[in-house]
């Protein structure tokens, strides 16, 4: 179990402070570690957390605490929301203001998600969807992009999808799996233009198109989206949350949660990719909007910009 009180390293307010080596001998790994532990729960099995230079598209950081690795595929979440997102936009099926009626249409889209007890205007657009995490409203987008077009546009951005998926549901992340590093190279291509900052550099998706989708990424952490507590003074930050129910024996139990945050700083003129995910338990704040967005901002403050 993590803990609160874990930090062994010079005590907990040096090494959160700084991420530079040679602070009372403690290297970056060490610090973003600390920063890990800090904001961990005593219900939590594990945290990651990763770091990627869009200058090399390199993972120059990659932490764990716990059980997991960096590197171990785990339900995402809604941070597929914005790759569904460009996904839709790639190919024409809608726009980033397009209009969706917020009712749970289960006729018109069978297996369609909820948005649990949300009340929401009668219809909402993809980008309000995104800032919101509407399940409703990307899983509809998803159904109307098709299972095949979705799962292929999910590869290009290194994501393997389902072989048993449903279109509305991995649109919104449901059954689809991938690591920390995984998420942390999609959101390198959605950063970097929608194209790759390595190798051949692909363009996996138009560099308008891209853009779209990460101008409404910066509204996530803002006060109208659902990771506020990602927000770093003086640092236009952007991302996007993530959380799902953790299978067990192949079946969902309804109190373990995957709690993930997947950003990019700044956002007016990205250099890192920064993604944390906790394997947690019910407890006050097992959301992604919470303790993973919290340790995004402390690990941003830390970053040489």
């Amino acid at each position: 179990m993590l803990s609160r009180t874990a930090i062994l390293f010079c005590g907990t307010a040096a090494i959160v402070g700084c991420l530079s080596v040679g602070l009372c001998g403690v290297s970056d790994d060490d610090a973003i570690k600390a920063v890990l532990q800090s904001h961990s729960d005593p219900s939590d099995e594990s945290g990651c957390a990763v770091v990627l230079d869009l200058s090399s598209g390199e993972i120059i950081h990659s932490v764990s605490v716990g059980r997991a690795s960096a590197k171990e595929a785990f339900e995402v979440g809604g941070v597929v929301m914005p790759l569904t997102a460009c996904i839709a936009l790639e190919n024409g099926t809608a726009k980033i203001d397009t209009l969706f009626s917020t009712d749970c249409d289960r006729v018109k889209y069978p297996n369609l998600p909820t948005d649990s007890n949300h009340k929401w205007d009668a219809q909402m657009s993809v980008a309000d969807a995104l800032v919101k995490s509407s399940n409703i409203v990307i899983g509809k987008l998803g159904a109307d992009v098709g299972l095949d077009a979705l799962t292929d546009g999910l590869r290009r951005f290194g994501i393997t999808p389902p072989t048993d998926g449903v279109a509305c549901r991995m649109a919104v992340g449901h059954g689809v799996s991938a690591s920390v590093e995984q998420i942390a190279k999609a959101y390198a291509v959605l950063a970097n233009h929608g194209r790759e900052p390595w190798g051949e550099k692909r363009q996996i998706v138009k560099a308008e198109v891209a853009d779209a989708v990460c101008k409404e990424l910066e509204r996530v952490t803002s006060n109208e989206g659902t990771a506020r507590r990602a927000a770093v003074d003086g640092v236009r930050t952007a991302g996007k949350t993530g959380t799902a129910m953790r299978k067990v024996g192949g079946a969902y139990v309804a109190d373990k949660f995957n709690a993930t945050f997947a950003g990019f700083v700044p956002s007016d003129a990205p250099r890192y990719v920064v993604v944390v995910r906790y394997a947690t338990g019910v407890c006050q704040m097992h959301l992604g909007g919470q303790r993973p967005a919290e340790a995004f901002s402390d690990i941003v403050r830390r970053l040489n910009f």
